[in-house]
């Protein structure tokens, strides 16, 4: 038996959300040289590297990216991982994004990691926030603010390269 899909945003819909972010960023950013952008590995990962196209399309900022690699069911009970390597954030603008912000374990496991690195400053991505907080995150950018029941799940997903975000 499978669950019934609702779609919450089509392809189109979610490349419109990306531009946005991405113009929010650049003019929240507007003083700065450089960005460091850091995906959670999977969709997130996908989503950071949309959104560093397009303020490379929009912006003269220095843009680089990272991916973090670490378990979204039980993140404080393995390593977290930066690649490539582990890259000094010091005194540097960091944008941790993901695909879905729900209980915001995950985001708050990422965010004290890359806080214990000393950035300059640190803001959130998130594609989805469906306002499930058990922990104390925000997302500072986000595509799409959903009410859901803690029972239905929201997954973002691409294939062939098309993106579509749904509920389950």
């Amino acid at each position: 038996m499978s669950a019934e899909r609702i779609i919450i945003l089509d392809h189109s819909q979610i490349e419109k959300k990306i531009w946005r972010i991405s113009h929010e960023i650049c003019e929240r950013n507007y003083r700065e040289k450089e960005l460091i952008l850091v995906g959670i590995k999977g969709t997130g990962a996908i989503i950071c590297d949309l959104i560093s196209n397009r303020l490379a399309e929009i912006s003269t900022m220095r843009i680089s990216q990272l991916l973090m690699s670490l378990d979204k069911e039980k993140p404080g009970a393995s390593p977290i991982l930066l690649e490539p390597d582990e890259p000094n954030l010091r005194s540097r603008h960091v944008i941790l994004i993901d695909d879905v912000l729900n209980s915001g374990k995950t985001m708050m496991h990422a965010a004290c990691y890359l806080l214990s690195r000393n950035p300059a400053s640190l803001s959130t991505v998130a594609m989805i926030d469906r306002l499930h907080r058990k922990f104390p995150v925000k997302a500072d950018y986000v595509g799409i603010t959903l009410s859901t029941s803690i029972q239905e799940h929201v997954i973002v997903n691409q294939v062939n390269g098309k993106f579509t975000a749904y509920l389950e």
